[in-house]
């Protein structure tokens, strides 16, 4: 009896496994579920970067326009006027021709103009024969005036402007200021030499002459 039993599950499972290969039903199995995809954080957006200001571009300034011949020259003289403003009351000196000695009246203007780079003569007769003639119309700070020139030149001065003149008048006087007009000096005829700006008479024009050897230069023919 068992024996019948046991053929009968037996013939029951056979059954059952023949009707499910002709449906193609398999045998359920537990699915396995998808991962579920990882959503990263939006990027944080960055702000903008800020335009750099460009540098401003300032115009080059117009360089001073270079003074012509005739305004240095008249920057020279002024210069030579104003030393000499300097050395009013200084004693007179015969042969003097230094702030420490004195100064006669050559000795000033040598000593004036060689601290602007030139070289005079020594002597008053000689230094009314140097520079450029002027007309007393047109004369100008630092113009010598030489008293008795055209003829022997026996004093000089150094024009300050306005009708004034610096020089070394004597022992009893010094260096003083006057006035063309002054009666009392009684010297109307003079010449007036315009020393600045007279190339030829700059102490390193001469001294490179005399170093190479050659002539001394010599003034334009007036």
């Amino acid at each position: 009896m068992k024996n019948i039993w046991k053929a009968a599950i037996i013939a029951l499972l056979c059954l059952v496994y023949a009707l499910s290969s002709c449906t193609g039903v398999s045998p359920v199995s537990e699915a396995t579920p998808s991962p579920v995809p990882t959503v990263s954080p939006s990027p944080t957006p960055r702000p903008a970067p800020k335009p750099t200001p460009k540098p401003t571009v300032k115009p080059s300034p117009t360089p001073p326009p270079t003074p012509s011949p005739e305004e240095l020259a008249a920057q020279e003289g002024q210069d030579a006027a104003n030393m000499c403003f300097g050395f009013i009351g200084y004693n007179y000196k015969y042969g003097g021709k230094t702030p420490e000695a004195g100064f006669d009246c050559s000795g000033l203007v040598y000593y004036v103009y060689s601290q602007l780079g030139y070289t005079l003569e020594r002597v008053a007769n000689y230094q009314a024969k140097q520079g450029i003639l002027i007309e007393h119309e047109d004369m100008q700070p630092g113009d010598v005036l030489c008293f008795g020139a055209p003829d022997y030149c026996s004093h000089v001065g150094v024009y300050v402007g306005d009708g004034w003149y610096i020089h070394a008048m004597g022992a009893e006087f010094g260096v003083v200021a006057s006035s063309l007009d002054d009666p009392y000096l009684k010297r109307p005829k003079y010449e007036a030499r315009r020393i600045a700006g007279c190339e030829w008479l700059k102490t390193e024009v001469i001294e490179a002459a005399l170093a190479a050897g050659e002539p001394l230069p010599t003034p334009p023919t007036e």
